[in-house]
C-alpha cells in the first residue's frame, strides 16, 4: 500500500527484520517468504497499480531484476490506460 500511496518502489530485503508492518511481517513469514518488493505504476489520476514480488530467499532482488519488473508494471499500466480498462 505504501508503494501505491507514495508512487515509489518499496523493498523489504529481509521480512524478519522489517519493523514497519508487524502483522504483515508475521503473515509473510508464516507463508514462508523472506523478502518482498512492491513496484507501483500510475494508470491515470485515479488509478495506481502495483506488482508485488515475494521470495523465499533473503534479499534476492538485484538491480537488473528490479528494473525489468518495473518496466513490466509500467507496461501493464500502459495497457490498462490505452484499453480503457479503468472504471
Amino acid at each position: 500500500m505504501l508503494a501505491i500511496q507514495q508512487l515509489r518502489g518499496e523493498l523489504v530485503p529481509d521480512v524478519l527484520a522489517e519493523t514497519r508492518w508487524p502483522a504483515w511481517r508475521t503473515a509473510a513469514a508464516d507463508a514462508g517468504f523472506r523478502s518482498a518488493a512492491a513496484l507501483p505504476a500510475q494508470v491515470d489520476a485515479d488509478t495506481t497499480i502495483a506488482l508485488n514480488l515475494y521470495s523465499e530467499a533473503v534479499d534476492p532482488w538485484d538491480r537488473d531484476v528490479l528494473v525489468r519488473m518495473d518496466r513490466f508494471v509500467q507496461e501493464v499500466a500502459e495497457a490498462i490506460r490505452t484499453r480503457g480498462l479503468t472504471a
